[in-house]
């Protein structure tokens, strides 16, 4: 088993305001540019992947709607002939 992951190089521009955003971060930090943009991905993509989640439980709701509006009246039903 390897002892660490294998990694990919990539490169890719950032206008100056940002790299200068970047770099300060990091020294704030205390980590490197790399770890900074790798922690930022991770984050990103983790937020997307959540979206994901939330799309098809809509979807799921959505599906079961109308089943939950027959649900809520029968029980509205049920509740005023027991008034």
């Amino acid at each position: 088993m390897p002892l660490h992951t294998p990694t990919v190089r990539v490169s890719f521009p950032l206008d100056d305001p940002t790299f200068a955003e970047v770099e300060a971060l990091a020294q704030r930090l205390g980590v490197s540019r790399s770890e900074l943009c790798r922690a930022a991905l991770r984050e990103y993509l983790a937020r997307h992947s959540s979206e994901d989640v939330t799309a098809a439980l809509n979807r799921v709701y959505s599906a079961n709607a109308e089943t939950e509006d027959f649900r809520q009246e029968a029980a509205q039903r049920t509740f005023r002939a027991n008034e």
